[in-house]
């Protein structure tokens, strides 16, 4: 038994240092795909030719053939797939200004502001004091703040610290304790998806006592629950006398150990490895979107680990799988996984009104009655040491949300992205710094700024070739 462990804590080692050599020599490599790619960042509408190691999706491989194309993995990883289809293109840039209709609130109307985070990450032993003061302000204007914890929180874990990454995740309180609001102490999340490939990085274990220290921190969850004491398939948001609901689910585990004797379960829409949604897996979400209607639930909001790493833009198949979830009764979709920041586009329902800029999205539902829908389709990382700019760099979505006359409704405006960035030291731990995106434009590169990609909903068109570089 010890002598497996030495050989899978030397292999991690092993991976970890071959993905700083990678990462080390593309940044330092003069050759055609790094000349390409400053073109590209130079001029967003660049005319990137696409490679063979683009278009590798390890969500859909078996562990054994994602082993074999490493190489590939690291390449998209530190290049990203910065580019699309010219029908994405065009779509996404009409798509760019479309914010919904403006919602005017009317007298006393109840009404919550909604704030949204993605990725929050393992980064090492952080401080608590490792979010910057004016990130806790403006997430401190919340009434709700929802996020996706990509990282097990299990205290008789180890928290890894000395390699600069790893393939499985464990951190300590301090990851989600730092996000204290400055007015009252009180932490600012209300909920976060636990339902995410990393769920199982510490086994059944490790997510029983996430699931527990989230409880005894206040910070409600959706994606995962105990087999023992029956929960509801979504969880219930009241704020403001409005109900909002949550359902968040993963596309699959890096881990899958047999749940069938464990006492905990896993949100798992499997087809959505491939972005296809099945037609099991929207029974199932028809059906807690139904639920939620049932049970007058104001907004709901489904919290989706889906799409493919690396990728700036969504997969045709994830758009669809979107819609379907709107037709099924969703108002929000809020996406992660990607690891970098995707557009977003608003969804109209049964003929509802607003001005139509060419590329209006329309749907219906069985319901018939008008309403409009958002999808974020990824919010990239908040919290993350991951390499590259782009992985970063994270958006916080805000939305007002307002009740209407007709119950179990909600109208909503879209208020807006802003975007964070995470100052990372050499190896994982206490130099982490979380900080505005604007204000480490200003105070760190001195005016000059970062290229937040895709955080104006810009695409960049491609022509297809399939050598490697």
């Amino acid at each position: 038994m010890l002598a497996r462990l030495k050989l899978f804590l030397i292999t991690l080692g092993l991976i970890s240092i071959a993905v700083m050599a990678v990462n080390i020599a593309w940044i330092s490599h003069g050759s055609h795909a790094r000349d390409e790619y400053d073109k590209l960042r130079a001029n967003p509408y660049y005319m990137l030719v696409e490679k063979s190691f683009h278009k590798v999706r390890f969500e859909t491989l078996p562990m054994l053939e994602a082993c074999l194309k490493g190489s590939s993995y690291f390449k998209k990883y530190y290049l990203k797939r910065p580019a699309t289809d010219a029908a994405t293109l065009e779509h996404f840039t009409c798509q760019a200004d479309d914010t919904g209709d403006e919602m005017e609130l009317v007298g006393d109307a109840r009404s919550v502001i909604l704030g949204l985070v993605g990725d929050i990450m393992w980064v090492g032993s952080v401080r608590e004091d490792f979010v910057d003061q004016q990130v806790l302000e403006y997430l401190g204007g919340f009434d709700v703040l929802i996020g996706n914890l990509e990282t097990p929180v299990a205290k008789d874990f180890p928290v890894p610290t000395v390699l600069p990454d790893y393939l499985t995740y464990n951190s300590p309180p301090q990851l989600l304790q730092a996000f204290r609001h400055p007015g009252n102490g009180k932490n600012m999340f209300t909920a976060v998806s636990l339902a995410n490939n990393h769920a199982l990085d510490q086994g059944v274990d490790g997510l029983r006592q996430t699931m527990q220290w989230l409880r005894e921190q206040g910070i409600a969850y959706s994606g995962a629950s105990f087999v023992d004491a029956p929960e509801p398939e979504y969880l219930t948001i009241c704020k403001n006398d409005l109900k909002i609901g949550l359902y968040a689910a993963t596309y699959g585990l890096n881990f899958t150990p047999d749940l069938r004797a464990a006492d905990v379960r896993i949100h798992c829409l499997s087809s959505l490895a491939t972005g296809a949604l099945s037609a099991t897996d929207h029974e199932k979400i028809a059906t807690v979107l139904a639920q939620m209607k049932q049970d007058g639930v104001d907004f709901k909001i489904l919290f989706m680990h889906w799409g493919f790493e690396f990728e700036f833009y969504p997969d045709s198949l994830i758009r669809q799988a979107a819609y379907a979830m709107v037709c099924a009764g969703a108002d929000l979709v809020v996406g992660c996984h990607p690891h970098v920041v995707q557009p977003y586009e608003v969804v109209y329902v049964n003929g509802y009104p607003g001005a139509d800029n060419g590329c209006r999205v329309e749907v219906e539902d069985l319901c018939g009655v008008p309403r409009k829908a958002l999808v974020l389709y990824s919010l990239g990382n908040f919290v993350s040491r991951m390499f590259t700019d782009d992985c970063r760099t994270g958006a916080i979505a805000s939305l007002t949300i307002a009740a209407s006359g007709d119950k179990g409704m909600a109208g909503w405006k879209f208020n807006g992205l802003e975007h964070v960035y995470n100052k990372v030291p050499l190896l994982p731990g206490k130099g982490h710094r979380l900080m505005m995106y604007d204000d480490y434009s200003k105070q760190v590169l001195s005016g000059k700024g970062l290229k937040k990609q895709n955080t104006e909903n810009k695409l960049v068109s491609l022509t297809w070739e399939d050598n490697p570089y």
